[in-house]
């Protein structure tokens, strides 16, 4: 555990973060690692037999791991569109964007969710989610911020 551990903390020296991507070739021992970590966390919280102790849970989230992958996941490209937008003064990250197509279409995925949780159905949207995004001014309708921009100018 501890030699895992250890390149974990390396990952994150290197790349700023504990997200260790699951099909990740460099190491795919520590992918597979960070991802039971993860089912162990999951178990121990359910009080079900794990390899998951509170030591553990400390030495992890002191350096900064997150137990929901996908909440992280969504927490960076967030930060990234933030990144766009103090470069660009908008949210409007152009859907073929080469720069960053992940960023491209996550934000799509965002617009997709939102109309999905606006008419109730299953979604990754949250409140909270909308309300972080609002806040950054981000809009909801792609065309409608295009002529907002065009008209602007």
């Amino acid at each position: 555990w501890q030699q895992r551990f250890k390149k974990l903390m390396e990952y994150r020296d290197r790349y700023g973060d504990c997200n260790v991507p699951r099909d990740w070739s460099e190491n795919p021992q520590l992918a597979n690692w960070v991802h039971m970590q993860r089912c162990h966390y999951r178990l121990y919280q359910e009080g079900k037999e794990s390899q998951m102790t509170k030591e553990r849970i400390h030495a992890l989230e002191d350096i900064g791991f997150g137990w929901d992958a996908q909440e992280e996941m969504w927490q960076q490209r967030f930060k990234k569109l933030m990144e766009y937008r103090d470069r660009y003064g908008d949210c409007n990250v152009p859907r073929d964007w080469s720069e960053n197509p992940q960023l491209a279409n996550w934000v799509h995925m965002q617009r997709c969710h939102y109309r999905l949780y606006q008419e109730g159905k299953e979604s990754q949207m949250t409140k909270e989610r909308i309300h972080a995004l609002e806040d950054i001014g981000f809009g909801w309708d792609a065309q409608e911020e295009m002529w907002q921009q065009r008209f602007k100018k």
